[in-house]
Formats: C-alpha cells, sequence, structure tokens
C-alpha cells in the first residue's frame, strides 16, 4: 500500500476525505464504496466509465446528495459543517442566466458567494486574460459558443477563490484551443492554492495535469493513489517495439512466458511483460532481426490501467452475478 503523504496546519490535515461512502437511487445502488484522499493542494482526477458513480461522488462531497453510509471530511471536519463557499462546483450539466451578460452574470455568481461588487470585478479583471475573456463579457450569454460558455461558468464556481474546486468533466466538448485554455486556467487555479477534483475520460488529459488518481467502477474504488503509484500498482510492464514497415510482421513473442500482446497499430506493437521477464533478453532476440526501429520498456499508461481494471472488475461482476442466478 502506498504511504500517504502528511499535509497538515497546526497539527489538522487538510485534505478531503471521502470515507467509504454509499449512495442508492431506489433500486439503483449508484455509489457502492467509493473512498479517496485527496491532500490540500493537490489535483486529483477521478476516472471510470459512464454510470460507474462519478458525478454522485462528487455531488454527496458538496452536499447536493447525503450519503446514506459513510461520511466525508475537509480538514478533519465533516463537510456538513463548512460553509458553503468553502466549495467550487462545475457541473457537467451547464447552468447561466443567458439573456444576462457575461460581466452581469460573474457579479452576480460573485454576491451570491460573499464577494463585494469590487472584489467580483477585481477578480474577473485577474482572469479575464488567462481566460481570454475581453470580447465575451459584454455579450449576453445565449450569444456565446459552448466553449466561451464554458469559461464563464467555470469562472463563476471560482470567483471567491474556494479551497476545494470539484469540476465534473471539464473538457467536454472542447474544441484544442479551450481546451488549451482550461487546462492553463486549471494549473494557475492550482498555484493560487486550491485543492482540486475534476473528472475526465481523457486519460492523457489526467497524466498530464494530475498528481493523484481515483478509478471507479460499479460504484466502487478500484484504484487509488499517486499517478505514477497507480501506473505501477500492478508489477507489469508494457514493452512497445516499432518496426520499420508493416509488412515486416512481428510473432515471434507471442509465445513467451509471461508475455501478453496488448495491441498492434501500423508498424508499432506493444506487450504486457509480467514481473520477472527478462527485458533484456527480449532485446537481444529482436536486434537480431535488424528491422526494429523503437523498443521501449515503461510502466502501464494510465488509459492501460484503467482497460485492465475495468475489464477485471466487470469480469467479476458477470461471475457473481451468474452464481446469484444459479443459486436463485
Amino acid at each position: 500500500m502506498l504511504a500517504k503523504p502528511n499535509y497538515s496546519h497546526g497539527g489538522i490535515r487538510m485534505s478531503l476525505h471521502i470515507n467509504h461512502v454509499r449512495r442508492s437511487f431506489g433500486p439503483v445502488l449508484a455509489v457502492r464504496d467509493v473512498w479517496l484522499e485527496a491532500p490540500e493542494g493537490s489535483i486529483m482526477g477521478i476516472i471510470g466509465p459512464n454510470g460507474s458513480g462519478k458525478t454522485t461522488t462528487m455531488r454527496l462531497v458538496l452536499r447536493i446528495l447525503m450519503p446514506e453510509k459513510g461520511n466525508i471530511t475537509w480538514a478533519e471536519r465533516s463537510v456538513e459543517h463548512w460553509p458553503l463557499g468553502t466549495f467550487g462546483y462545475l457541473p457537467e450539466e451547464r447552468g447561466l442566466y443567458p439573456q444576462m451578460t457575461g460581466r452581469a452574470e460573474l457579479r452576480f455568481f460573485g454576491r451570491l458567494h460573499g464577494l463585494s461588487l469590487h472584489e467580483a470585478d477585481k477578480e474577473i479583471a485577474h482572469w479575464e486574460d488567462a481566460l481570454s475573456l475581453t470580447d465575451l463579457l459584454d455579450k449576453k450569454v445565449d450569444e456565446l459558443s459552448k466553449g466561451n460558455a464554458q469559461k464563464l461558468q467555470f469562472l463563476a464556481a471560482v470567483l471567491h477563490r474556494p479551497k476545494l474546486v470539484i469540476l465534473d468533466e471539464p473538457f467536454s466538448g472542447l474544441d484544442p484551443m479551450n481546451t488549451r485554455v482550461f487546462k492553463n486556467a486549471i494549473r494557475h487555479l492550482h498555484e493560487l492554492g486550491s485543492t482540486i477534483l475534476f473528472s475526465s475520460h481523457q486519460m492523457d488529459y489526467v497524466e498530464e495535469l494530475c498528481d493523484r488518481v481515483c478509478l471507479i467502477t460499479e460504484g466502487c474504488t478500484v484504484a487509488h493513489g499517486t499517478v505514477d503509484g497507480v501506473r505501477r500498482q500492478s508489477g507489469a510492464r508494457v514493452l512497445t517495439i516499432q518496426l520499420q514497415s508493416d509488412t515486416d510482421g512481428f510473432d515471434q513473442l507471442n509465445e513467451w512466458p509471461g508475455v501478453r500482446p496488448i495491441d498492434q497499430v501500423g508498424t508499432t506493437w506493444r506487450y504486457e511483460l509480467q514481473p520477472g521477464v527478462d527485458a533484456d533478453a527480449i532485446l537481444r532476440l529482436v536486434a537480431q532481426q535488424g528491422r526494429v526501429q523503437r523498443f521501449l520498456v515503461d510502466y502501464p499508461s494510465l488509459e492501460d490501467v484503467y482497460i485492465a481494471c475495468v475489464s477485471k472488475y466487470s469480469e467479476q461482476a458477470d461471475i457473481v452475478n451468474m452464481t446469484q442466478e444459479v443459486v436463485q
């Protein structure tokens, strides 16, 4: 098990703890057993398939929903006891007033979070360049593209500089330009001192931005820790071999003990190497071929871990369901 870092202020651990929460909606068990720790100042990615319980978990943190079991704390106090302004939330379903201008919208949300008009305008000016807002603030929301409206929604969630920010699929539907803007905005928010949780299906974004990750599937936490730690947890490694041309073919490793083919795209082949497999021996083999352009051994990507964990958990769930059907 990975050691957990000790983030504290005066002996108080300034971190978010979700402690084995459970939440159902009638017969549907949306969250079965989710747990995680996001230390103060961390950026945590929450990943998992559609319907795995990510959004429900976020709403439990924000007290939009209440857990049926377990508890959630920030800085060792239940989230129920923190003022709402402690947190910021960007929901996946965006919600702005379409007939208000961007500036009026942001001033409104700033005032709701306790900012004076002067303080709200100061924060808007602070973010104006970072989010490329100059031409948007005096337009009505319904005149803006989805990406530009999303910038306003993001700023409405963080204008009051909350200690904890929760972003539900912040990159959904964004073009490459706005995706870059949002990545930089998340980095800047982190520099300002916020602890950040965000969900995403883009594993490369999570690897790029996050220092920690929590993988949820079927309403349960199945992997948790630093991004590097989660990548290493299986003990397996990934071998990438790139050939000179797609006509060369490559099947020498298919029968090698402890080696499992993952995929092959064009001239690049990938294999999973179980612990104990001698990568140097494989290198000597392929070097004899004289047609290998690239040979790389690394730990699995976050996407590889995601697919492996979700597939394994789904198989286990199928076995349990089949067993229950036989018993009945």
